[in-house]
């Protein structure tokens, strides 16, 4: 009994990029691009989901039962088991920009928000940080939701760990605490989650 896979489908599950860009180099079926994209979606690929896009995939496509194109970029960020060395939380970040880009949002009676924050706390701090700034730059959870989505103590601290965001233009000399006020008013500004 033969394979159903595809060489694309077997490249993307394998992370054969070699093969990935020999393949994007011939034309994608139309009808194929929606399919591909959602096998990519679970793998952080950005070059060969900026390709799928140009080819006309559909970046709110809702495959068998129910699963949305947005979650297979979210599980791939958040899964435990990261099949191979060449999954990266940037690539997987790049991706998921691109798809939210390109106009991804959930249905209106989608996500599950404790769900997605059950996800979400698999992240590393960092990605997750940068997760919620892109769900915030490209608007695709309500202030309600995003409230939610961030309210608990566990998120909290989870978001709190993530390493300090410096300019990379200021000098280190710049970050002197003298003549600065507390964290709670006056110069610095409360977190968005605390506002």
């Amino acid at each position: 009994m033969g394979s159903l896979e595809s060489p694309f489908e077997r490249s993307v599950w394998r992370t054969r990029e070699a093969i990935l860009e020999m393949l994007l180099k011939k034309p994608i079926p139309a009808d194929q691009a929606d399919s591909l994209l959602s096998h990519v979606s679970h793998r952080g690929l950005p070059k060969v989901v900026s390709r799928l896009l140009e080819a006309g995939a559909n970046p709110n496509h809702t495959a068998e039962e129910n699963w949305h194109i947005l979650d297979g970029f979210i599980s791939n960020l958040t899964s435990r088991w990261r099949i191979s060395e060449n999954d990266s939380d940037e690539r997987g970040l790049e991706a998921l920009s691109m798809i939210l880009e390109a106009g991804s949002r959930w249905p209106v009676h989608r996500p599950d928000v404790p769900r997605l924050r059950r996800d979400l706390l698999n992240c590393k701090p960092d990605t997750l940080r940068a997760i919620i700034e892109l769900f915030k730059k490209h608007r695709v959870l309500t202030d309600e939701q995003l409230h939610e989505l961030t309210r608990t103590p566990t998120m909290k601290k989870h978001l709190q760990s993530a390493s300090p965001i410096v300019p990379r233009s200021t000098p280190q000399s710049a970050y002197s605490t003298a003549g600065t006020t507390s964290n709670s008013g006056g110069y610095w500004k409360k977190h968005w989650s605390q506002r």
